[in-house]
């Protein structure tokens, strides 16, 4: 499933979508359960020290964040 329809927002620092968009998401990863309603403080600042960097070759995974 891509990420297409999900988007960042910066008022709540969590990931935004149609409950249905993360019905799927949730059906196919359950690992992205807690994404659904968890807020990423900071994540402004990560990405601006991490958003160039970039895996690369055969196996790269983008446009993922994790979150532990």
């Amino acid at each position: 499933m891509g990420m297409s329809r999900f988007a960042w927002n910066p008022i709540t620092n969590m990931w935004d979508a149609e409950s249905e968009v993360w019905d799927q998401l949730i059906q196919a990863k359950p690992e992205a359960t807690d994404l659904r309603t968890k807020s990423i403080r900071n994540c402004d600042k990560l990405m601006m020290l991490y958003g160039k960097d970039r895996a690369s070759g055969k196996h790269a995974e983008i446009n993922q964040v994790l979150v532990r």
